[in-house]
């Protein structure tokens, strides 16, 4: 049920979630983490892998970013609803020089 509601929340922002190149998404059961999840696969500027975003047990999100081994990566706790995208975006997508790449990627002058 949770991946679904973050899935909601993912389509408010279709022109962002759409640039994290999303590859998979896999629904996390609840845990002692907390309520439950999704796990998404990305291949964005900043990180490629697997991303955890889970609603703990504060009604509160915390996202993980895993290494290919599955080790932490980073961690981001205590995130608001209102605010999850805009964190995910600038953990796994937003570099310093972002729209310069977005205009050399794409031919954008």
């Amino acid at each position: 049920m949770i991946d679904k509601y973050i899935k909601q929340i993912f389509g408010y922002y279709p022109m962002v979630v759409g640039s994290w190149g999303i590859e998979s998404l896999i629904p996390i059961m609840e845990c002692e983490e907390g309520e439950g999840g999704l796990c998404i696969r990305v291949n964005a500027y900043k990180h490629q892998g697997e991303v955890r975003i889970m609603l703990n047990w504060l009604d509160l999100f915390d996202v993980t970013l895993c290494n290919p081994d599955g080790s932490i990566k980073h961690k981001e706790t205590g995130i608001y609803v209102d605010n999850l995208v805009p964190v995910i975006d600038s953990l796994i997508e937003k570099t310093e020089d972002y729209e310069k790449r977005i205009k050399q990627d794409y031919g954008i002058s």
